[in-house]
């Protein structure tokens, strides 16, 4: 966050070298005078730290940051979410510039500069979940995270941006990068206030601070590159400044600003090209009771005329921004260009045809009044228009329409020159429901301005996917013509067919026709993956929908379980807690000289906590049948009906071992307590009833070793390394490392230990720290019930530890010295114990493992687990 103010700075400075016209305090430098732009620099830190608005300088002593995430994969020892908000970034007025490159007249090539600090203090409010190499931590309070002696170095590239005859540098890629020689957490509140886990955890931090930073400092540039980037092109590019509240006429400069400088569009800003304005599908419908009667469907059109827009009036815009606003508007002409289709009558006329349409208002004026929602976003206040209320008064209207009746010239021709003669009549008549349809589309632009929410995401920038998604669903639920987004909330499903077959409890045949579903706009994405360059790679949305409500008209015809069940009637069908994921691969295509992405392979799954279902009519109307029918659906058949593989399971390409790996930790990770639907037993721990180790005279740990109600901890906490193969045709392989490895149970134990004796029997605990652990098996195919299932065959596990500790208790019938020298000595010579022993445990616990994953593999047949 601190490297913000850095490149604010450099900003600046670099300014000075390119637009003449910029402040003078420091004295403008020539291009590549690296020593003079590292004097600008530091004098801008020295006397520029309350900020300076004539810049657009921020205050930076100290420098305000709402919020950050850093978000770590699990991949990482550091693997974590940490929130920072509200914080107060101190000891930029320690800096000092080192180094400057590059500067020079050509502005693509590329520049450095080398800044050091004495110390960054970052102060403020956090919250953290996650893991810190080998401990776990979560809190939420207060935090001072400082850097002491800290070198900051940053390298980017821009393109020259030419604008009212000056040139000014736009970023296109900044690498910051941050080298500090020592760091100092106070984290408050750890653990929910635990005070001696909490000075635990930040003398770990402190002492292991080097090994934490060298995992976050990709993660921490990642997270405030975008920021760093906006920074420097909001300063070069000298967009008009903000205005404050009510200050209409800066409003209106804005407006005419961007009217002006801005029809190309700007993505920086979400605004769509202006010049012209791509209007998709329009649609307009007159009633009966109107003269002018007819439905007019306007296809791929275009708005020219904005070059000649120009804002005459504004009002509103205070800090209530739900309060009334209005912009007056004027141009020349608008005019409205592309396909069209109608059918109905205008006046005393019928009117019928299809084809290409251009209709043009001249002198106009265009009044849009609306009322605003707050929406904070990022830690910002944004506004959202919720309703606008448009109208356009044009002076006068042209319209030339073609292939009207089917091509008859003569016709048509008549009606153009009705259309033109009557054109006050007919647009009295049409306002209404001309400048609704109109008014939608300039509020979609005006609301992508405002919120700031078509910036593109890099590529595999899965967090900012999953925020561009998030949007769309809870504010774009409405649908948006300009990207051809569907209305979401609610959702027309026009049909739907379930047909489970002969082999489910639920044998049915259920159509659903004319549905509709509400609950979208409430939908959150918890998780997003994919998204690389390589589009044909498997992609993958989860959503978390609190509620999804589900009515229509319904055909059901089988039996459920024992019972047979028909009907045609209504139907509601409602789902709490779903969790919905989506797959699909994707390939490119390219149209009108942009990329898009073709969605190829699409599959889903739907995971509800509860579903409630209600058919009327069932059994032609017998409503005691009817509602015991409802009520024994409801309780026996939820997963038969909607399919029950878990949404919340990636599901994996055959050989995406890349796929496997991830899934495998997920598992591992959050259902250590098995997982019903996916006929996963609980793992962790895991109780194993019996475990017998016979006796091996030729070996030095000649002993017969029992277990009962043996549990075995640690494997939630294991750290997947590779997974690959899971198919028909290679070796499977499963490595991992367990960092604490738990067998706890009793035992009973009599022979031989090297060279000494041991018998007893009582609590066992046996700890394997960072367990190496490889399994290894084929998959042979099973048929069953026409499917294919798979199968473990010819497993093998190795797993080796990095120590062992023995703790056996009421060793020689209760004898406490000869108890603990007898553990003693197995601690000492654990390895040449753990040696012998390895074969007898790895054998017995790999037919355990084996009998864990065929219980999931004979859930689903392999095509439904590997799609």
């Amino acid at each position: 966050m601190f490297l913000k103010i850095v490149i604010t700075i450099l900003v600046i400075s670099v300014c000075s070298s390119i637009k003449a016209d910029f402040p003078n305090d420091p004295k403008p430098c020539k291009y590549g005078d690296t020593e003079c732009i590292k004097e600008v620099i530091d004098s801008l830190f020295k006397n520029k730290l309350d900020g300076d608005d004539s810049i657009n300088l921020k205050k930076l002593n100290p420098l305000g940051v709402k919020i950050v995430n850093i978000q770590q994969g699990k991949e990482s020892p550091v693997n974590m979410n940490l929130n920072l908000k509200n914080n107060l970034v101190y000891g930029l007025e320690t800096q000092k510039t080192i180094k400057v490159k590059g500067f020079g007249k050509d502005l693509t090539g590329k520049h450095s500069v080398k800044l050091h600090y004495n110390y960054i203090s970052v102060v403020g409010d956090y919250d953290i979940d996650g893991k810190i190499l080998i401990l776990p931590i979560t809190g939420s309070g207060k935090s001072n995270i400082t850097m002491v002696d800290v070198n900051i170095y940053m390298n980017f590239v821009g393109t020259p941006l030419v604008k009212d005859g000056a040139t000014y540098l736009h970023i296109e890629d900044i690498n910051p990068d941050v080298d500090p020689n020592g760091m100092i957490y106070k984290v408050e509140n750890l653990f929910n206030g635990d005070k001696a886990l909490g000075d635990n955890m930040n003398l770990f931090l402190n002492e292991n601070w080097k090994e934490i930073y060298a995992e976050v400092r990709v993660s921490i540039s990642n997270a405030f590159g975008d920021i760093f980037k906006d920074v420097v092109n909001n300063v070069f590019t000298d967009d008009p400044k903000p205005c404050k509240y009510e200050d209409s006429e800066c409003i209106k400069d804005v407006i005419n600003s961007l009217f002006q400088n801005k029809l190309d569009g700007d993505d920086s800003i979400n605004l769509h090209s202006l010049n012209p304005l791509n209007a998709t599908t329009v649609k307009i419908h007159q009633g009966e009771e109107s003269p002018v009667s007819l439905d007019l469907v306007l296809k791929n059109n275009l708005l020219y005329g904005f070059e000649k827009l120009k804002a005459i009036q504004i009002r509103g815009f205070g800090k209530d921004l739900t309060g009334k606003h209005s912009i007056k508007l004027h141009s020349d002409y608008m005019s409205v260009v592309g396909d069209y289709e109608i059918d109905g009558k205008i006046l005393i006329l019928p009117i019928k045809g299809t084809g290409k349409s251009n209709i043009t208002m001249v002198d106009v004026e265009i009044f849009m009044n609306f009322v605003g929602t707050p929406m904070e976003k990022d830690g910002a206040i944004y506004m959202h228009i919720e309703e606008m209320n448009s109208d356009a008064e044009p002076k006068g209207m042209f319209y030339k329409v073609e292939n009207l009746f089917n091509g008859d010239k003569a016709l048509g021709d008549n009606m153009n020159l009705f259309l033109n003669e009557n054109w006050q009549e007919i647009y009295a008549e049409v306002r209404v429901s001309i400048c609704k349809a109109f008014g939608d589309i300039f509020k979609d632009v005006i609301n992508d301005v405002f919120t700031r929410n078509l910036r593109p995401c890099h590529f595999k920038d899965t967090r900012c996917i999953k925020e561009r998604i998030n949007f769309y669903l809870n504010y774009k639920y409405a649908g948006d013509g300009f990207i051809n987004l569907p209305k979401l909330d609610p959702l027309s499903v026009p049909l739907l067919s379930i047909q489970p077959g002969p082999n489910s409890p639920v044998n049915i045949d259920l159509i659903m026709k004319n549905n509709l579903l509400n609950g979208l706009k409430d939908a959150k994405a918890i998780d997003v993956s994919g998204f690389e360059w390589d589009l044909s790679k498997k992609h993958e949305i989860k959503l978390q929908i609190p509620v999804i409500h589900m009515t229509g008209d319904y055909n059901v015809k089988g039996q459920v379980k024992v019972l047979p069940v028909q009907g045609i009637g209504k139907h509601e069908i409602t789902l709490n807690n779903v969790t919905l994921a989506i797959q699909f691969t994707g390939s490119r295509y390219v149209k009108n000289g942009r990329t898009y992405m073709k969605i190829e392979n699409l599959t889903g799954s739907l995971t509800p906590k509860k579903v409630i279902f209600d058919f009327d009519n069932l059994f032609n109307g017998d409503k005691v049948l009817a509602n015991n029918i409802n009520v024994f659906i409801n309780e026996n058949c939820i997963a038969a009906v909607l399919g029950d593989f878990p949404a919340a399971i990636t599901r994996c390409q055959s050989g995406d071992n890349g796929c496997l790996t991830r899934v495998t930790q997920e598992v591992l990770n959050t259902y250590p307590g098995g997982l019903r639907e996916l006929n996963l037993l609980p793992f962790d721990p895991l109780r194993v009833n019996s475990l017998a180790l016979d006796r091996n005279p030729s070996s030095p740990v000649n002993l017969e070793l029992k277990f009962k109600d043996l549990d075995l901890l640690g494997m939630k906490a294991a750290q997947v390394k590779a997974v690959k193969g899971f198919n028909f045709k290679e070796r499977s392989v499963i490595d991992a490392l367990v960092p604490e490895f738990v067998l706890k149970g009793k035992y009973s134990a009599d022979g031989r230990v090297l060279i000494l004796p041991i018998v007893g029997n009582g609590d066992a605990l046996i700890i394997c720290k960072n367990l190496q652990l490889k399994y290894s098996f084929d998959l042979k195919p099973v048929e069953k019930n026409g499917q294919t299932f798979a199968e473990l065959e010819h497993v093998k596990l190795e797993f080796k530890p990095q120590l062992v500790q023995f703790k056996l208790d009421n060793l020689f019938h209760g004898d406490k010295a000869l108890g603990d020298n007898m553990n003693k000595f197995l601690n000492e010579n654990w390895q040449d114990i753990y040696n012998e022993l390895e074969p007898g445990f790895a054998k017995a616990l790999s037919l355990v493992s084996k009998q864990v994953i065929n219980n999931v593999l004979s859930k689903f047949p392999y095509n439904e687990l590997f799609p």
